[in-house]
């Protein structure tokens, strides 16, 4: 067994168990480069991007990031990292981190942003040149999870991860009834900014394949780096709980995206006594 973080951090048993997930527990392999882009919308305004690629010259799979409510993707560089270390390019937008966010404008945003490395891709003079490898998945925290949500009716990821997900306007939850790819739904059960009561609907609507993974002593703001003013705790530790998405974001991708995993591999990963689990096969 391994610790999903530093002995020192410790305050629960949280273990997972390193014959299941190997390397998983630990940063990949790949090193990675930090980029800011511009990326222009139809109506000629445009929005700042923050990209993490792997160094390695091949082609990978596109991850787009999305922040939760008042805040920018810096708070969440280690998420980032960690995805982006094990051979994925991640994009996340700036948009709509301000007191009014326009939920269905920041949908719109995130598919841009996987539109926009698939046209790149195809420019000898971009970072993007021949590093896309035509697949892609859409994650969020809290806003940024419903947004994702809306955002992959049209995108069409091979994946949706949620982290504490909030309701949108359009509703997020109506628009899982229309996914066509598998979501992961992630649960803080000791969140106090949001009603989880939404996630459970989000799941219980949709009409393919979704897991409901709750994990014990999680705290809707545990997610970020750093926490801002009226974030609220959990008896989780953040780099317990961080440690934690990062494993269940990877080895989903793996499975969803990469099509390197099984699913019995992932029941088997989660079988731990921190996480409580759901999954339905409802894919067509």
């Amino acid at each position: 067994m391994i610790t999903a973080c530093s002995a020192q951090n410790l305050q629960q048993n949280i273990r997972f168990d390193k014959k299941i997930l190997g390397d998983f527990v630990t940063l990949g392999s790949l090193k990675i480069t930090k980029y800011q882009k511009r990326i222009s919308r139809q109506d000629n305004s445009d929005f700042m991007a923050t990209v993490f690629i792997p160094q390695k010259k091949q082609r990978y799979a596109v991850v787009v990031f999305a922040h939760g409510f008042f805040h920018d993707p810096w708070r969440y560089n280690s998420l980032m990292k960690y995805i982006a270390s094990w051979g994925y390019i991640v994009v996340a937008p700036h948009s709509h981190n301000g007191v009014w966010p326009n939920h269905k404008g920041y949908a719109r945003d995130l598919g841009l942003c996987m539109e926009y490395v698939r046209k790149s891709q195809q420019k000898k003079d971009s970072i993007f040149f021949e590093r896309y490898n035509g697949k892609g998945a859409i994650i969020g925290h809290s806003m940024g999870g419903g947004a994702a949500l809306l955002a992959a009716v049209d995108a069409k990821p091979r994946l949706v991860v949620t982290y504490a997900a909030a309701e949108t306007t359009p509703s997020a939850k109506k628009a899982t009834q229309k996914l066509t790819c598998p979501a992961v739904f992630v649960i803080s059960n000791n969140d106090k900014v949001i009603s989880n009561s939404d996630i459970h609907q989000m799941y219980d609507m949709s009409k393919h394949e979704a897991w409901k993974i709750g994990i014990r002593g999680a705290w809707h703001c545990g997610y970020e780096d750093v926490s801002y003013l009226g974030c609220d705790s959990g008896t989780l530790a953040r780099q317990q709980q961080i440690d934690i998405a990062k494993i269940i974001t990877v080895v989903a991708l793996k499975c969803y995206v990469d099509k390197v995993l099984t699913r019995q591999f992932l029941q088997k990963a989660f079988a731990t006594d921190f996480l409580e689990v759901k999954h339905k096969n409802n894919a067509p």
